[in-house]
């Protein structure tokens, strides 16, 4: 039987809808790819976004065979062509935002998903099994240690 979710993982949850959603808030280009200015947020009443977005912490969760690289120095372009450069510029603290840190190789151990018998054949495994389950501790530890880098819970 499954176990419910402590309090930690729906921190983790919210944290990143809301980086989703305050990600969403900007308009950057226009759907001809021209550049066009932030628009202002009306929830914010007018207030600086940036301020805001400075004060939240970023986990990057690297895609299927991608490795941190990928996000902070792209192809040995230069840091300026990076996602995490990109969020700076935006408006995000560089010392809030991290790379789940990951090497291209580590990707081999999703193959240890098929001696997850009979859950893989039967199409029942877990995130937290043999296939992804390297994956997912990882980017919890990688969250709570962005999440209190961050303030923690604060009141």
């Amino acid at each position: 039987m499954p176990s419910r979710p402590d309090r930690k993982d729906f921190r983790a949850i919210a944290m990143l809808q809301l980086i989703v959603t305050l990600c969403c808030q900007f308009q950057t280009t226009s759907a001809f790819g021209f550049p066009t200015p932030f628009t202002k947020n009306k929830a914010t009443n007018g207030v600086n976004n940036s301020n805001l977005l400075s004060k939240i912490p970023i986990v990057i969760c690297p895609g299927f065979g991608n490795d941190q690289i990928d996000y902070l120095n792209p192809l040995d372009q230069g840091d300026e062509y990076g996602f995490v450069s990109a969020l700076v510029r935006r408006g995000f603290d560089s010392n809030l935002i991290q790379v789940l840190p990951l090497e291209r190789y580590e990707w081999v151990n999703v193959a240890r998903g098929l001696f997850d018998i009979p859950n893989f054949y039967t199409g029942n495994c877990r995130p937290d099994g043999l296939g992804y389950g390297w994956y997912v501790k990882r980017l919890r530890k990688t969250i709570e240690e962005a999440y209190e880098k961050a303030g923690g819970e604060q009141k």
